[in-house]
């Protein structure tokens, strides 16, 4: 009897719409590994890690009582659980992280206990053990799977390896299961995501600013900004971390700062850039003037502005595979520029729901620009810092920290494994904020 993952709302009965699992496993192992790949410059053992997840992620589905589900057979639904089997396959393996994404992968992240008793549970370990030979008769390179060596890590290093495998695992899933109902359903594939061409948008960048420049009537606003940029230009070729652009109003950071990012990118073989602001009203308005400094309009698929206005339940009157497609691309944001608020950036990285940590691994190998980043919550400053450090240091992850009012984010009381320690860009030698000084304040005496 062949087994399947999915069944198809044209057939009631198993036919060509129905998807194998064997078939669904391997979609999803290849792709979760190929995710996993593209967050590191090159294999390493978290690809691995992926691999397993996507073979093992719905093992349970070989339990008979699930095959008569999708038959249409009135079962028993807690016989029909399928994610304990192979979070529990996992964890004999040694792979914890891959154990905690597994299970996961319905529902969102759960904590230690939690998958424990998943793993302890009658769907864990005793289905893992009831379908283990049926399965490697299908998958035989499920055999050649061993136990991983535990790696020596601390609980924040731990943390966001598991999220980058629970991303992966999450973003090939959906993308092998949606690409299978497309084709079952008459449709055509997904078009590829747009590429990224930070040569060719730094040059239009720059002469879009040159033609600015020229009509830019105050000689020492004109002078300063020109030392923004060039200070930008000269400090992108530096190795990937963390920086600080610390510009007055009026300096122009925002486009400065998408020149460093544009180079730095292409120096450095990253995959995107992510704007993060804290406001619409400042997001809307940056939005407007990256794509006119890029020459993008409004229907490209090169930038994907995600924030409350843009979300997908929020677009009304759209086409129902338009509305897919940006559902798709809020979810894991895989266009070359995203331009997106701290509220959808930060939940993304701290949140355990599938949806939300989807976009997790499209984030490592990008340059993220924090603009006016004064305004991150003080009481978050720790788990904020502490995140996008293990971001510059350990995921090829450059961050820029925009703002004329730096904050303290370096200090002392802050835990070392949470302070964030970022090169400045402009020399104090500019003297910016003399320079470009717009008011005088004189009290009066009294």
């Amino acid at each position: 009897m062949s087994i399947f993952a999915h069944s198809h709302s044209s057939q009631s009965e198993p036919g060509s719409n129905w998807q194998l699992l064997p078939e669904h496993l391997r979609n999803v192992a290849s792709l979760a590994r190929s995710n996993a790949v593209g967050t590191r410059d090159a294999e390493s053992s978290l690809s691995d890690s992926a691999w397993m997840a996507g073979l093992l992620h719905d093992l349970g589905k070989y339990r008979p009582e699930f095959q008569q589900m999708l038959r249409g057979l009135n079962v028993q639904r807690e016989r029909t659980y399928h994610k304990q089997a192979g979070a529990a396959k996992a964890y004999d393996f040694q792979d914890v992280c891959v154990s905690f994404a597994i299970a996961g992968h319905h529902g969102g992240l759960p904590n230690k206990t939690d998958v424990e008793s998943a793993i302890l549970s009658r769907n864990g370990r005793d289905v893992a053990a009831q379908v283990w030979s049926a399965a490697c008769r299908d998958l035989p390179e499920l055999r050649s799977l061993l136990p991983s060596r535990p790696q020596s890590m601390d609980a924040l290093t731990a943390d966001l390896q598991t999220r980058f495998i629970f991303s992966c695992l999450v973003d090939a899933d959906w993308t092998d299961t949606a690409a299978h109902e497309r084709h079952a359903s008459g449709l055509p594939p997904e078009p590829p995501p747009a590429q990224f061409q930070p040569r060719m948008w730094l040059e239009h960048l720059l002469k879009w600013l040159d033609t600015k420049a020229s009509l830019c009537r105050e000689t020492h606003v004109r002078n300063a900004r020109r030392d923004v940029l060039n200070a930008c230009l000269d400090t992108a070729g530096h190795s990937i971390g963390t920086f600080s652009l610390s510009v007055p109003t009026g300096g122009g950071k925002t486009l400065a700062s998408l020149a460093f990012a544009l180079k730095h990118a292409a120096v450095h073989g990253l995959r995107r850039i992510i704007y993060v602001a804290p406001y619409l009203t400042i997001l809307e308005q940056n939005e407007n003037a990256i794509r006119t400094a890029l020459g993008l309009d409004n229907e490209t698929d090169s930038l994907f502005a995600h924030h409350s206005p843009s979300d997908p339940g929020s677009l009304q009157g759209m086409k129902a595979d338009q509305t897919d497609s940006v559902t798709r691309r809020a979810e894991n944001w895989d266009a070359p520029l995203i331009v997106t608020t701290n509220v959808q950036f930060f939940e993304s990285l701290f949140s355990n729901r599938p949806s939300r940590c989807r976009k997790v691994q499209n984030i490592a190998r990008s340059v993220i620009i924090l603009d006016e980043c004064q305004s991150l919550p003080p009481d978050l400053v720790a788990p904020t810092c502490g995140m996008l450090r293990q971001l510059a240091t350990e995921w090829t992850t450059t961050i820029v920290l925009c703002t004329a009012t730096q904050p303290a984010f370096s200090h002392e009381q802050l835990p070392p494994a949470e302070q964030l320690k970022a090169t400045e860009i402009i020399p104090k030698s500019k003297e910016l904020f003399r320079r470009l000084k717009r008011v005088k304040l004189i009290w009066p005496d009294t």
